[in-house]
C-alpha cells in the first residue's frame, strides 16, 4: 500500500512539474507575441524618416535595417497588369507601400506580371504608405 502511494505522489509531482513547465512556455511565448506586436513595427517604420527618401531611388530604402527586415513583397498591378506600386509586407499585416510615378527602368504594363524588384529597385520613390488591416496610417509624398 505504501508502495502504491509513494508511486502516485511521484507521478501526482511529476505531472505538476510537466504543468509549470508548459505554463512557462506558454508565458514565453506570449511576450515573444507581445515584442513582436504590429504596433512595434509601426513605430519602427513611423520612427524611419521616410520622407527623406521620396525622388531616390528604392534601392535606398532597402539599405535601411528597420525597413530591409520585410517577410515577403509583392508587386500590386491595377487594372491587371498595370503596375501601381510595391508592398513590403511585415508581421501581423503591416505593410510599406512604395510608389513611383515616373517608370524609367521598369516596364509598368506587363500582361506576364513579370516585374523584377532588381529593376523596381531603381525606380525613383513618389510616394510611400504605412498600412495596417488594410487602411492607411501614414501616407509621405
Amino acid at each position: 500500500m505504501t508502495t502504491t502511494l509513494n508511486v502516485v505522489l511521484i507521478y501526482l509531482l511529476f505531472l505538476n512539474l510537466n504543468l509549470s513547465d508548459c505554463r512557462n512556455k506558454l508565458e514565453n511565448k506570449t511576450s515573444v507575441q507581445h515584442t513582436n506586436s504590429p504596433q512595434r513595427t509601426i513605430n519602427k517604420l513611423m520612427n524611419t524618416t521616410l520622407k527623406t527618401y521620396i525622388g531616390k531611388e528604392v534601392r535606398t530604402l532597402f539599405e535601411v535595417p528597420e525597413i530591409s527586415n520585410f517577410s515577403k513583397y509583392i508587386f500590386f498591378d491595377e487594372p491587371p497588369g498595370f503596375l501601381s506600386h510595391l508592398s513590403l509586407k511585415y508581421k501581423n499585416d503591416v505593410y510599406l507601400d512604395i510608389y513611383v510615378s515616373k517608370y524609367r527602368y521598369t516596364k509598368r504594363f506587363d500582361s506576364a506580371r513579370g516585374w523584377r524588384l532588381s529593376t523596381f529597385k531603381k525606380e525613383k520613390i513618389s510616394k510611400i504608405n504605412i498600412v495596417y488591416n488594410e487602411k492607411i496610417i501614414k501616407s509621405i509624398n
